[in-house]
């Protein structure tokens, strides 16, 4: 029996302390082979490179070179440097009246990388020894986290897109084939010249996904199933070429079209072999350039983007192959919750502070969430705590329930728990609604999983959070099932509430917000998870249809007038 056993209810919630099994750690790391010793005295300074300052404007984005070229207008044209955040352009005004779908999201203001090399000497006075880049290789939309490739620096950024271009049409995934276009060139001489100022590089890496121009998904966009890269996503089905219409379906990152998921293995514990290929070629690409073994002319480190949605395994074998090509490297993941046991098992350095530091910031100097006390509570005390030792499961009844179901974050902590269920799993709706309950327990590093079950007038609901209640500390491992006598009487009441579908698991996908003034109705009859197609009348707003533009379930229709969540959609995932 594991040592200690904690069980209280609160606000119709459910505390359980034990200490459950930890991860199986894949490769031994230690500190000293993982952190580098310059990080500790590290000063970073963050660049967004589109806006830090454009240092050669001939080299200027064009209206074609947008995520969406064909919207702005022809009056589309490089925002001013010094202009007025919230002045509209006319190009703005004529494509709408949203500032941000319709304006800040097609403004271009050419940075690039000759202006950070012009400004090298002012960062070196403000007292700073290291640069985070955020994302430099090329891609169309503004953040750039939908890269194109992962061996080419933006030609934006660089003295010759067109030139470049050029040079990278002729290339395949093979590396003999890749050139050093100007733009990695001029990049290569602002690491050199940072390095002779003392200053460290380094970059943004994501490797869960790619945007849509990428070698490999272009290649399966026009070949289909005959594309030799046609496994290294998730395609979910193939345009039939005998048909009108384009039956081409894939994941994207969060249900984002504009950003095609890399695949995993078929056990799921890594990346699939060929983007795994891919991005060890293209990180040695940049921690060694010239390949004669020494690293100092490349990149010292790698930010991690989404780095929990990319297989542990893969984590590992990469961390290492970084330190094989420079054992001084600094390798950050990002991960919102407490990271230690994944940049321990990942063979990372550090994480990103949100956990530690930013949380608590946000909760009590932006949303006014918590006391000065707790604030201080939290960051002294967010290291004491591990996340096997506390889990919080919320037990509710719902208005609109034919199924039971568990709805989690995405982090892998909450998967691994909300997996012991034989119920229907939501992932991330905490991503698209305001929790202040759950933004203290994940500061806390709880594991959290929210439970509906039954409607508020099921009496049997009582009998079902009791049998969740008993499972979940047998399934934990704080008891065993024989010191529990009713087990299996609790796991035939669970067993049988679950749905006829058995255990499935969905993202949420999609919000409808209701306006303040918004006179919306739901169409009647709707229930949690039925099916829904494209085109499919969902509710009226304001007497209008609002029609579906996802195949998908349905979820949390609204059908009373204490919320403005209308309604939410979600997809299945594997």
């Amino acid at each position: 029996m594991k040592r200690s056993i904690l069980v209280l209810l609160l606000a119709a919630g459910v505390w359980v302390g034990c200490e459950a099994p930890a991860p199986e750690q894949t490769v031994p790391v230690t500190p000293e082979n993982r952190v580098p010793d310059w990080a500790a005295d590290a000063i970073f300074y963050q660049i967004f490179p589109e806006r830090f300052r454009n240092g050669d404007p001939t080299n200027d984005p064009t209206r074609e070179s947008l995520e969406t070229p064909i919207v702005p207008s022809e009056a589309w044209e490089i925002s001013p440097w010094t202009g007025d955040w919230y002045a509209r352009a006319d190009w703005e005004q004529e494509l709408g009246d949203d500032f941000y779908e319709d304006g800040v999201f097609h403004r271009r203001y050419g940075g690039d990388l000759q202006g950070v090399i012009d400004k090298l000497d002012y960062l070196k006075e403000l007292g700073i020894n290291a640069i985070y880049f955020n994302p430099v290789f090329y891609a169309r939309s503004l953040h750039k986290y939908d890269g194109n490739t992962y061996h080419h620096i933006d030609p934006y950024f660089g003295p010759d897109p067109e030139g470049d271009f050029a040079l990278m049409a002729e290339e395949t995934s093979d590396p003999d084939t890749w050139h050093f276009t100007a733009a990695d060139r001029l990049f290569l001489q602002l690491i050199e010249e940072a390095h002779n100022r003392g200053i460290r590089v380094i970059i943004d890496g994501v490797w869960n996904h790619t945007g849509r121009d990428f070698f490999a998904f272009d290649d399966i966009r026009k070949n289909q199933a005959e594309s030799p890269y046609r496994d290294w996503y998730i395609v979910e089905q193939f345009d039939d070429p005998y048909t009108p219409e384009n039956e081409f379906r894939y994941k994207g990152w969060w249900g984002v079209e504009s950003l095609p998921e890399f695949a995993d293995t078929e056990d799921g514990t890594d990346l699939h072999p060929g983007p795994k290929e891919y991005i060890f070629d293209a990180t040695a690409r940049w921690m060694d350039p010239n390949g004669d073994g020494d690293p100092s002319d490349g990149i010292d480190g790698w930010r991690l983007d989404v780095a929990n949605e990319v297989p542990i395994r893969f984590w590992a074998d990469w961390n290492a192959h970084v330190r094989s090509l420079n054992p001084q490297a600094y390798t950050v993941t990002e991960i919102w919750e407490n990271a230690a046991s994944f940049i321990e098992n990942g063979g990372f350095s550090a994480t990103m502070n949100y956990y530690g530091f930013a949380f608590p910031v946000k909760g009590f100097l932006i949303d006014n969430a918590i006391p000065p006390s707790r604030f201080v509570e939290l960051i002294e005390e967010f290291e004491k705590v591990s996340a096997k030792d506390v889990h919080y499961l919320d037990l509710k009844t719902a208005s609109n329930i034919p199924y039971p179901y568990i709805c989690h974050s995405r982090n892998t902590h909450c998967k691994a728990f909300a997996a012991h269920f034989p119920f229907y799993q939501v992932m991330g709706l905490d991503a698209f609604i305001n929790d202040h309950l759950g933004f203290y327990l994940h500061a806390k590093n709880y594991t959290c999983s929210t439970l509906k079950v039954g409607t508020h007038a099921d009496y049997s609901v009582e009998q079902i959070h009791e049998a969740t209640i008993w499972w979940a500390l047998v399934r934990l491992g704080c008891l065993q099932e024989a010191d529990v006598p009713e087990f299996p009487v609790h796991r035939q009441i669970l067993n049988s509430c679950r749905s006829e579908e058995g255990k499935r698991t969905f993202e949420v996908i999609y919000k409808y917000t209701i306006q303040e003034d918004e006179f919306f109705r739901m169409i009647p009859g709707f229930q949690n998870f039925q099916k829904i197609t494209i085109g499919e009348p969902l509710a009226t707003s304001d007497g209008a249809s609002v029609v579906s533009q996802w195949e998908g379930r349905i979820f949390m229709p609204l059908y009373h007038t204490r919320s403005n969540d209308g309604f939410f959609v979600l997809k299945e995932i594997d």
